[in-house]
């Protein structure tokens, strides 16, 4: 498996601490099964000002050197986990941004409370740059649960979603599972990253929501999401859409189904 979205990279974010951390976090990663791990650490202007250049590059730098050093088995690649803003375009076309492994995909984020126009017109105006966005983890938007249809639109548009692993799993509580699920069952998922924070919790670990993905769809779909579209970003390459007319999903089995809450 290929982990897109995960905070491996020490001292610069809410994530990694140190490099014991990363180093970790990387091992936890090469036990379920991860065999590259894109680090994204956020970029949010007045909070984590990671831009792209000599300082992050110098960070990304450290950490491979040193898990070189150690004899790791998963590969580590740049990105960063973009804050959408006010300046957002005006950072991309200043050349401060940086996306996924050098590609044309970036992955982005937004507030849970933003207006979905505001997303949107930041959405557009990076296509129109010839960037094809990533929205981070959209089943924790506060809108999108309330509006399921505005992911369908940046779908349209040519972004793509990324689901959290936690979000499958019920970490992030039901509403974020509920959603998780219907954007699934709607055909509108390319990829489930591990959104990893920690060592401890929020752990990169995908094993347990790529099972519950080929439970409640299809293992094929899973494959999909977990592995064939994050190796294509790594290849730069066009992305896979899952094949509603193939893959089953049975979102409403899963709905009914309470007795998973009643054991949390």
């Amino acid at each position: 498996m290929i982990d897109i979205h995960c905070h491996v990279l020490y001292g610069v974010d809410d994530g990694a601490e140190d490099f014991i951390d990363s180093k970790e976090m990387l091992r936890i990663a090469a036990e379920g099964g991860i065999t590259d791990v894109i680090a994204t650490p956020h970029c949010y202007p007045g909070m984590y000002d990671n831009f792209n250049g000599r300082t992050l590059t110098a960070r990304f730098d450290s950490l491979n050197r040193r898990i070189g050093e150690i004899g790791s088995s998963v590969r580590v690649h740049s990105g960063m986990e973009v804050y959408a803003d006010d300046d957002t375009l005006r950072r991309m076309d200043s050349g401060r941004l940086m996306t996924l492994a050098g590609s044309r995909y970036m992955l982005i984020e937004c507030a849970f409370n933003e207006n979905p126009r505001f997303m949107t017109h930041v959405l557009r105006g990076l296509r129109e740059r010839g960037v094809h966005p990533i929205i981070a983890h959209p089943e924790r938007y506060y809108f999108i649960n309330d509006r399921m249809d505005t992911a369908l639109e940046w779908v349209d548009m040519g972004c793509s979603l990324q689901l959290n692993a936690g979000s499958l799993t019920g970490y992030f509580g039901r509403e974020s599972r509920e959603s998780a699920y219907a954007l699934l069952a709607m055909g509108a998922v390319q990829f489930v990253a591990s959104d990893a924070h920690g060592a401890i919790k929020r752990t990169p670990e995908l094993i347990e929501a790529y099972e519950q993905v080929g439970v409640h769809t299809s293992f094929r779909c899973a494959e999909l999401l977990f592995k064939d579209n994050p190796a294509h970003i790594l290849a730069d390459e066009a992305l896979e859409f899952v094949d509603l007319d193939s893959e089953f999903v049975k979102y409403e089995r899963f709905m009914s189904d309470e007795d998973y809450w009643n054991s949390l």
